[in-house]
């Protein structure tokens, strides 16, 4: 009986489904729904106070109430659907690429998906990542056939719009950048010790790094990014990137043949 009602209640605050709760409250010198609505408009605002939090460089570029009444569709739209705000707003990148209010500000979009990435990287699993010594005991024969896993800290994305030097601008209060140049960006973010840091990738090496992230082995993510530039060097980018920490695992490919 108890389960019943929070899931009526639920339905209620999240999709305003008035039948849901039909009898749950009765009338006195208040009215029951006038009652309810006070609790639904009460978890809504909370919501959109948490998109608010994960988003605040795209709050600050649109203003309050631009945010809020987009962020306000956005939560009637798309409840939450599982029991951890910190997992909540990943959707609205997207959301705000078709909103109608957000159409004088193109970027928007791109910039909120560079917050949710940080956001994402500072909550993700943290564990060691591959060593180069680890790669260098591999027998030479079955190196093409390595399949190397990205860190769960880590993050890579394609903008169509350069944002960083606007996302800098907005959360630490930097100089002005101006006009945000609608050129491709591409990134990698990794969490350390210190916070989320992100820098700048070729479209090769962004190639090299996403084709580990489809399951291709180490001789098919090669052909992928010299396939975009001829001179890629992979023995400095794999080198660098070990340093750096972008592996938590490799395998070795069940077949030494099977280099897709």
């Amino acid at each position: 009986m108890l389960l019943d009602t929070q899931t009526a209640l639920a339905r209620f605050l999240l999709s305003g489904d008035e039948a849901a709760v039909a009898g749950l409250a009765v009338d006195d010198r208040i009215p029951a729904r006038k009652r309810l609505m006070v609790h639904r408009s009460n978890v809504m605002g909370s919501l959109v106070t948490v998109l608010a939090e994960l988003y605040p460089a795209v709050e600050r570029l649109a203003g309050g109430a631009r945010f809020r009444a987009a962020g306000a569709r956005y939560v009637a739209l798309h409840p939450p659907r599982e029991p951890r705000l910190s997992a909540y707003g990943g959707g609205f990148p997207a959301f705000l690429a078709e909103a109608a209010e957000f159409a004088p500000l193109p970027c928007a979009a791109d910039l909120a998906r560079l917050e949710w990435a940080r956001h994402a990287c500072a909550l993700a699993a943290d564990p060691p990542p591959v060593e180069l010594a680890a790669l260098q005991a591999v027998p030479a024969e079955d190196v093409p056939g390595l399949r190397l896993s990205l860190h769960p800290a880590v993050a890579l994305l394609s903008l169509e719009y350069c944002v960083s030097p606007l996302w800098l601008q907005l959360t630490r209060q930097g100089p002005d950048t101006g006009a945000v140049p609608a050129q491709p960006e591409r990134l990698l973010l990794r969490r350390h010790d210190d916070g989320v840091a992100q820098r700048t990738l070729s479209a090769a090496e962004l190639g090299f790094l996403l084709a580990f992230d489809g399951g291709s082995t180490l001789a098919a993510a090669a052909r992928s990014a010299m396939a975009l530039d001829p001179f890629f060097d992979l023995t400095a980018c794999l080198a660098n990137h070990l340093l750096a920490g972008t592996f938590a695992c490799f395998t070795a490919a069940p077949n030494p043949s099977d280099l897709r």
